[in-house]
C-alpha cells in the first residue's frame, strides 16, 4: 500500500474511532458529570461516586466476559488486592498517597498475572470455579490476618492530604481516573488486541488456527482486567476511607457480571449503563419498600427476559437494529487482483528431484481400542492438488487434526519442508505457513466477513498484541483483496453467521488464505453444498491454487470433485493407506472399487 493511501486509510479509521458526534457526546457527558456536585444534594455525590466505581469494575470484567468470552466469578479479588495493597502501603509503610494509588493496581496486576497463568489453562466452568476459589482465598487472608488487614474491622484511616478529603474531592478525582481508564479501555478494545480477543470469544479453535496463541492472549486480557479492577479497588478504598473483607466476599463478584449483562456485554458502554441502572434501581427501590430484594429480583428477571442483549442492545433494536459501519478504510480503495507469490525454497527433496512439501511417517492415533490413524505415511509434492479419500471413519479428519496440531499423535512424525512439526501447537504450525479449513465450517460468526479476514491478517503479521493502533487501519488492501478473491467483497459488512452455507465456506477459505500459506489443507470443502456451489467451489480452489502457487491437500467424499481437481489421490480405509496414485490408477484399482468407489466407477 502506498504511504499516501495508507495515511488516508488511517485518517479515516481515526475519524471512525472518534467521530465528531462521539467526541461531542463524550465531552458533553464529562462536562455534565463535572457539574453534578453543584446541582445535587451532597448525598447523591456519594451515590454518583459509587456508580463510577462500579462502572469501572464492570468495564474491567467485561474485557474478559464480553470481549474474550471468559466467565470469572472471582473478579472482586483484584479489587481487594488493589485496595488493600494501596491501603497497607499508605498506612503501614508510609508510602505517599500518590505512589500508593499507582502501586495498588500494579499489585492487582501481579496477582492476576500469577493466578491467570494457571487459570487460563482451564476452560468454561473449570475456569469460572477456579477464579471463585482464588477470590475466597483472598477473602480468607484479609478476614483472618487481623494484625495486617484489620480483619472484620477493616483497614481504616485511608485519607490523603486534607485538600483531597471530602465527598466533592472524592467525586472529582474518581471522575478523572475513571474517565481516563474508560478512554484507555476504549482504545484497547478497538485495537488489534481487542479484535483478537473478540475472535477468541467467538471461536477459540478457529482463532488458534489463524496462528494466534490463544492462552497467551487470554492471559494478557486477564492481567489487564485485573489491573483496571485494582484501580477500582484503590478508588473504592480512598473514597470511602476504608477497606473491608465484604468487598472481597464471593457475592461481590456478582456486581460486575450483573451490570455487564444488564447494560449489554457486547457493547463497550454496556457496563456503564448497567451500573447507572443498577445503582439507581437499588437506591430507589430500597427507599420505598422494605421488600426491596424481592422487587429488585423481579425487575432484573423482567429486564433479562425482555432485553436479552442488554439495555443498549434493546435500544439498538428499537432503532431498527445495529447497522455495521462500512470500514472507513475503504477510502484506501480495492485492488483488482492478487499478485502471485512464490513458495519458500524447499529444504527437502525426494531422490527424483521433486520438491516435497509435507512428509508423514508412520503417524498413529488410537482412541481406546479404535485405531483412527494406524501407521499412515504419505508425501505431498509442491504445487500439486492432493486428495485424501475414504469412507466415513477412515481417519481422514483425524489425520488433518494431527497435521495441524489440533490432536497430538501417539507415534510418528510430520515434516514440513524437512522440519519436524509433529509436537508443535496449532498456532506455531499455522505460523509455519500451513492453513486449513474444517469439515464443519469454522468462522467467527458474531463478526463481519471483513473482520474475520482482517483478524486473520493481523495474526499473520504478528500484530495481535498491538493495543494502541486501531485495528481497522491495518491490512486494509489485503483484506479487500482476499474478500474479492473469494467473491465476498459485496458482503463485507454482513455478520458472517448470517451468510449462506456456501458463502461461509468461501469466507473460511479467505481466512485460511490470509495466512499466506504454502500448504492449504481443506477438510471436505464442498460438504453441504448444492451441486452448482460445489462446481463453483472447485473452480475457485483450482484458480487460487494456480494463481497463488499453492500446494493443496484436501479430503472429499464427492468423487466428481476429487477426479476433476486432484493430481494425486490417497485412499484411506480403517486408519490405513489402502492405495496411492494418480486419478486413473485409483479409478481402476480393484481394492478401491470394492472398499469405497463401487465397481460401477
Amino acid at each position: 500500500m502506498g504511504e499516501d493511501r495508507q495515511a488516508v486509510a488511517r485518517g479515516g479509521v481515526v475519524r471512525e474511532l472518534f467521530p465528531r458526534p462521539t467526541i461531542l457526546v463524550g465531552l458533553g457527558t464529562l462536562l455534565f458529570a463535572a457539574a453534578v456536585p453543584g446541582v445535587i444534594p451532597i448525598f447523591y455525590t456519594f451515590l454518583a461516586t459509587d456508580i463510577m466505581i462500579l462502572a469501572l469494575f464492570g468495564l474491567s470484567l467485561n474485557l474478559l466476559l464480553g470481549y474474550t468470552g471468559m466467565v470469572s466469578f472471582g473478579h472482586a479479588a483484584y479489587v481487594g488486592v488493589g485496595g488493600y495493597a494501596a491501603g497497607l502501603l499508605f498506612l503501614r509503610a508510609g508510602v505517599p498517597a500518590a505512589a500508593a494509588y499507582l502501586l495498588g493496581p500494579v499489585a492487582a496486576a501481579l496477582a492476576a498475572m500469577l493466578f491467570g497463568f494457571f487459570a487460563v489453562r482451564l476452560s468454561a466452568v473449570y475456569f469460572a470455579m477456579l477464579t471463585l476459589a482464588f477470590q475466597m482465598i483472598v477473602y480468607t487472608i484479609v478476614f483472618k490476618w487481623r494484625s495486617l488487614t484489620g480483619g472484620e474491622d477493616g483497614l481504616r484511616g485511608l485519607r490523603p492530604a486534607e485538600s483531597l478529603q471530602g465527598p466533592i474531592a472524592d467525586y472529582y478525582w474518581s471522575l478523572g481516573v475513571v474517565a481516563l481508564c474508560a478512554l484507555a479501555m476504549y482504545v484497547l478494545v478497538n485495537s488489534s488486541l481487542g479484535y483478537t480477543l473478540r475472535a477468541i470469544r467467538e471461536n477459540p479453535v478457529r482463532t488458534q488456527h489463524m496462528g494466534v496463541n490463544v492462552r497467551l492472549h487470554q492471559w494478557i486480557a486477564f492481567v489487564i482486567a485485573g489491573f483496571f479492577a485494582g484501580i477500582a479497588g484503590v478508588i473504592l478504598a480512598f473514597s470511602k476511607g476504608s477497606m473491608f473483607p465484604e468487598y472481597v466476599y464471593w457475592t461481590a463478584a456478582a456486581d460486575p457480571i450483573l451490570v455487564a449483562v444488564l447494560g449489554g456485554m457486547h457493547a463497550y458502554l454496556g457496563p456503564v449503563v448497567g451500573a447507572v441502572f443498577y445503582r439507581l434501581m437499588v437506591y430507589l427501590v430500597g427507599r420505598y419498600t422494605e421488600y426491596w430484594p424481592l422487587v429488585e429480583g423481579a425487575i432484573l428477571v423482567l429486564v433479562a427476559i425482555t432485553m436479552p442483549q442488554g439495555i443498549i442492545g434493546f435500544l439498538q433494536r428499537l432503532r431498527g437494529g445495529r447497522a455495521r459501519a462500512t470500514p472507513a478504510a475503504r477510502a484506501a480503495g480495492r485492488p483488482e487482483a492478487f499478485a502471485p507469490r512464490r513458495a519458500p525454497q524447499s529444504r527437502s527433496r525426494p531422490a527424483d528431484g521433486r520438491k516435497e512439501v509435507l512428509r508423514v511417517v508412520e503417524l498413529r492415533k488410537h482412541f481406546g481400542g479404535v485405531r483412527a490413524v494406524d501407521g499412515v505415511s504419505l508425501s505431498v509434492e509442491e504445487g500439486k492438488v492432493h486428495a485424501i479419500i475414504g469412507p466415513n471413519g477412515a481417519g481422514k479428519s483425524t489425520l488433518f487434526n494431527m497435521l495441524t496440531g489440533y490432536l497430538q499423535s501417539d507415534a510418528g512424525q510430520v515434516f514440513f519442508y524437512g522440519r519436524e512439526i509433529s509436537q508443535l501447537p496449532p498456532h506455531a504450525i499455522i505460523g509455519s505457513r500451513i492453513s486449513r479449513t474444517f469439515q464443519i465450517t469454522s468462522i467467527l460468526k458474531g463478526l463481519t466477513a471483513y473482520e474475520n479476514v482482517l483478524i486473520a491478517l493481523l495474526a499473520r503479521r504478528r500484530r495481535t498484541l498491538d493495543c494502541l493502533t486501531p485495528a481497522k487501519g491495518l491490512a486494509v488492501e489485503d483484506t479487500w483483496r482476499l474478500l474479492e478473491l473469494v467473491g465476498l467483497s459485496g458482503q463485507a459488512d454482513q455478520i458472517s453467521g448470517f451468510l449462506s452455507h456456501g458463502d461461509q465456506k468461501r469466507l473460511e477459505l479467505a481466512i485460511a488464505l490470509a495466512n499466506d500459506p504454502v500448504l492449504l489443507l481443506l477438510d471436505e470443502p464442498t460438504a453441504g453444498m448444492a451441486p452448482q456451489e460445489r462446481l463453483e467451489s472447485v473452480q475457485l480452489v483450482k484458480r487460487i491454487a494456480r494463481q497463488e502457487g499453492l500446494t493443496v491437500l484436501f479430503t472429499e467424499h464427492d468423487m466428481d470433485v476429487v477426479f476433476s481437481a486432484a493430481d494425486r489421490i490417497t485412499v484411506m480405509h480403517q486408519g490405513r493407506i489402502l492405495a496411492d496414485g494418480g486419478p486413473e490408477e485409483i479409478r481402476s484399482d480393484d481394492r478401491v472399487q470394492k472398499v469405497y468407489l463401487g465397481v460401477s466407477v
